[in-house]
């Protein structure tokens, strides 16, 4: 599969480049950039999955809102919106560059799946006690108010090279699975959820 996503972008490459240097055109310098694009994002995303094959060497308390908000800043949005609900004081524990990962691939994939206007929305879960002190805290959501996905869909969305998306890598949420599971916290779809997509983060060790 590798192989196959890398050689297609690589052979445009290639072919684009010959002609450019027989016609002298430049008009195909934009097609060359995009297969560039296309294999950097490829080769990122495989990197990132490899590394969630680490064991966690030791967690840290990291304040759960300026990663989120760092994660946002590093992914290309393009006009859409994002809402933080998540208090400045709130902790959690866990390894900074996978946490970072996380968040990037589940903003990256809903800015990829959904027409504007979007909003992006990361907060807190809480038990049915529900005052967010420390007690109640039992993890975190990453929503958005777009299309959804379709029920059919969602036992597949995890998956190594599972995308609807065909300038998607497939990797994004697979990355999110492997996090998650490093970490030994549990991830869901909530399915009550009316319109959009909200990714469930529970099992988190938050403090504040």
């Amino acid at each position: 599969m590798v192989s196959h996503d890398l050689r297609n972008p690589l052979n445009v490459i290639i072919g684009r480049t010959e002609f450019l240097m027989e016609a002298g055109e430049h008009d195909h310098l934009k097609a060359i950039e995009r297969s560039c694009a296309r294999m950097e994002e490829i080769i990122s995303d495989l990197l990132a999955l490899s590394r969630t094959n680490r064991e966690i060497a030791e967690p840290e308390s990291l304040p759960l809102a300026s990663i989120a908000n760092e994660s946002w800043s590093s992914v290309k949005t393009e006009g859409a919106t994002f809402d933080i609900l998540v208090p400045d004081t709130t902790m959690i524990w866990a390894e900074p560059p996978r946490l970072r990962s996380l968040f990037e691939n589940l903003f990256r994939n809903a800015c990829e799946h959904n027409e504007r206007p979007l909003t992006v929305r990361v907060g807190l879960i809480e038990t049915s006690a529900g005052n967010a002190t420390t007690e109640s805290l039992v993890g975190f959501y990453v929503e958005d108010d777009g299309g959804g996905i379709p029920a059919e869909e969602r036992d597949r969305i995890f998956d190594h090279g599972y995308t609807t998306n065909t300038e998607g890598t497939g990797f994004g949420l697979s990355i999110v699975s492997r996090v998650v599971d490093s970490h030994d916290w549990t991830i869901s779809i909530c399915e009550e959820t009316k319109q959009g997509t909200r990714f469930e983060i529970t099992d988190v060790e938050l403090e504040g």
